[in-house]
């Protein structure tokens, strides 16, 4: 937690993909897991299933479905 500047309660933090695993994600990478607080998986967790339809779809790469996301994650994380 403190690499990514998290200084809250363990408790209210869940362990979570960087790059989520619905958009090629590595799951075991330790460098693709980060403290996600609680909260924000339940705005992000959408997103991420928004970003992987549209690339199914063609409507976006997956280069920039992972930009978008990683984008959010440092915003809102």
């Amino acid at each position: 937690m403190p690499h990514y500047g998290e200084t809250g309660s363990p408790s209210g933090y869940e362990e979570d993909h960087l790059i989520p695993l619905e958009l090629g994600g590595a799951p075991r990478e330790p460098h693709n897991l980060w403290p996600e607080p609680r909260n924000q998986a339940r705005h992000s967790d959408p997103l991420e299933t928004q970003l992987k339809h549209r690339v199914c779809n063609g409507e976006m790469t997956l280069a920039a479905a992972r930009t978008a996301i990683l984008q959010y994650k440092r915003a809102h994380g």
